[in-house]
């Protein structure tokens, strides 16, 4: 489901390889016509085949149920002996063309951009909007995860089951609708928000909210009620208990969610090039407007760079996970 999800929604591959689809589509017909009305009718098409995918994977999953069980697990270690070897081979097998040959791309074309003279002096400004975008973004959305997920976990009210279930739409809906839909909307309703960070910001959190719910929750759940309990029987006030117990225990989930949008927020693009304010390019948009023309060479820097950026916020989601697992 989430492989087809973000397949229909991608924006970036399909422009760059010049392969038809509806995002691409949606794109061209927003930046070259004036009248936006077959823009808005293909991004319903868009909606409703987003809508077929969830709704045949709710029907092929039917009512089935997941249960737990408890079981005490343990460790053994077996010897490959020769077949050690082969086994290792097959791992680098897998991640030699995801990663590997990525990067060996990139470095190629930076040295050939280097030896020809290419200059890449407006690289930091780039990396700083990236940065700043992406880091507000993963503020925003884990405050607002916090509070979804505290009203889903904490009280047994349909306003908060409402709420948690709400917060995943933005996921399934692609991000060039998102960001169309915030275009009609701030230039009619909302001009002095319009290609404002703030807008761009609102985005990006209604488009990956649901990574950073997904994480707390998840954190909060592993959370005994009776620690909380405990400290308000002492006479402990809610604010307190929440910031000396609840926030401590929950914070690992809390920064992986954050570090998760920070990710998808980085390379995110078609919301990037619908809202971002004039002037104000990404490593992202970068990229692209630089592929688009043809100039591998002057994309190599800012998509080397973005990998190292990418690479951090991995890092952050790695650290995490043995204390997530205990």
């Amino acid at each position: 489901l989430l492989v087809a999800l973000y397949t229909l929604s991608d924006f970036g591959a399909v422009s760059i390889l010049r392969y038809e689809t509806f995002t691409w589509a949606i794109y061209n017909q927003y930046r070259g016509a004036f009248d936006r009305t077959l823009a808005a009718l293909l991004s319903l098409v868009l909606v409703a085949a987003t809508l077929l995918i969830l709704t045949a994977e709710s029907a092929v999953r039917g009512k089935s149920r997941a249960h737990r069980a408890r079981a005490t697990l343990t460790r053994r270690t077996v010897p490959l002996g020769s077949w050690s070897l082969p086994a290792r081979l097959a791992c680098f097998a897998m991640v030699l063309p995801g990663l590997g040959l990525p990067i060996a791309v990139t470095v190629y074309w930076l040295v050939r951009g280097l030896l020809a003279g290419e200059r890449f002096a407006a690289l930091p400004g780039y990396a700083w909007n990236s940065v700043l975008a992406s880091a507000l973004a993963a503020a925003a959305c884990g405050v607002m995860a916090v509070t979804v997920s505290l009203l889903a976990t904490r009280f047994t009210s349909r306003a908060g089951r409402l709420a948690e279930r709400l917060s995943y739409l933005g996921y399934g809906l692609p991000g060039i609708v998102i960001g169309l839909a915030l275009v009609f909307f701030g230039a009619r309703w909302l001009p002095m928000l319009y290609q404002t960070l703030a807008m761009l910001v609102l985005a990006y959190c209604v488009r990956f909210l649901p990574q950073a719910v997904a994480a707390v929750s998840a954190s909060l759940r592993q959370i005994s009620p009776r620690l909380e309990e405990a400290a308000l029987s002492l006479g402990r006030r809610r604010i307190d208990v929440f910031l000396g117990i609840t926030l401590p225990l929950a914070w690992p989930g809390i920064l992986s969610g954050m570090a998760l949008v920070f990710l998808t927020t980085m390379k995110e693009l078609p919301v990037t090039l619908l809202l971002a304010p004039i002037g104000f390019e990404t490593l992202a948009t970068r990229i692209w407007s630089a592929t688009s023309e043809a100039f591998l060479a002057r994309a190599a820097a800012p998509s080397l760079l973005l990998l190292i950026l990418s690479a951090l916020s991995i890092s952050i989601l790695l650290r995490q996970e043995p204390e997530q697992s205990l």
